[in-house]
């Protein structure tokens, strides 16, 4: 199994990874999604891939995170590292959300929010 997927670039929107969020990824270490179409993650909520340490998610129009939240919340990724935000249209009170996620321990206190 893959321990990185690299979808940069792909012209892929929210029903192509629908479809591909039922797979389990037990291996995966990196998701690289940058530079796409999608504008909702509800993908997230049945991504099996609990070593995921980066999750690059810039350069998408996204409407929310609350997908992120929730998967965070959870603890569906409990070896995030890297979270990957960049110019994907998320308002800084949202992105201020995730943070106070690290500073109060619920998330990796490794992980990087950019």
């Amino acid at each position: 199994m893959q321990k990185k997927i690299d979808l940069d670039n792909k012209n892929l929107d929210n029903t192509d990874l629908n479809l591909i969020s039922e797979i389990p990824f037990d291996k995966l270490e990196e998701l690289n999604l940058r530079n796409n179409k999608f504008t909702d993650l509800k993908f997230l909520n049945n991504l099996k891939a609990k070593n995921l340490k980066t999750l690059d998610l810039s350069f998408n129009k996204l409407n929310g995170i609350q997908e992120i939240k929730d998967s965070l919340n959870k603890k569906q990724f409990p070896k995030i590292e890297d979270i990957n935000l960049e110019n994907t249209n998320i308002i800084v009170k949202e992105l201020e959300e995730i943070r106070n996620m690290l500073m109060d321990g619920k998330l990796n206190k490794q992980c990087k929010l950019t």
